[in-house]
């Protein structure tokens, strides 16, 4: 069987006022929580912005310095002493990649050269060999 409690107007009030503010506070907790939280993400998204733009400039100036020796190697082609000197550092056991940093010039001119002398080298056997 249940049990009904009679309450008296005051004691209802006054209960509803106690509800009300505890309602209030544990939604200003939660309100506080809330703050917090966006101020920690806003700091977040400050910190990965720097780096984005710092590894976007940094991305920015390798394209120019790119670029520009792009423009510099595209307006020539290597004359003949640079091509002797690639011959020769090869021949001295220089890799391909030391002879690009040494010399400023592509991975790719510096495999070109050397497969034409290559190339012109076996020729210069074939042509110097007797025919049968």
């Amino acid at each position: 069987m249940k049990k009904y409690f009679y309450i008296d107007n005051e004691t209802h009030l006054a209960l509803e006022e106690q509800i009300r503010k505890e309602l209030a506070e544990k939604r200003f907790a939660d309100l506080h929580i809330s703050c917090e939280w966006f101020t920690q993400t806003e700091i977040k998204f400050k910190e990965l912005n720097k780096d984005v733009m710092f590894h976007l400039n940094l991305l920015k100036s390798m394209m120019n310095k790119k670029i520009k020796k792009c423009s510099i190697l595209s307006k020539r082609a290597p004359n003949q002493m640079e091509r002797d000197t690639v011959l020769r550092l090869k021949s001295n056991n220089w890799t391909v990649e030391e002879i690009c940093n040494g010399l400023n010039m592509t991975r790719g001119e510096v495999e070109l050269l050397l497969e034409l002398a290559s190339k012109e080298y076996q020729k210069l056997r074939v042509l110097s060999e007797p025919s049968s």
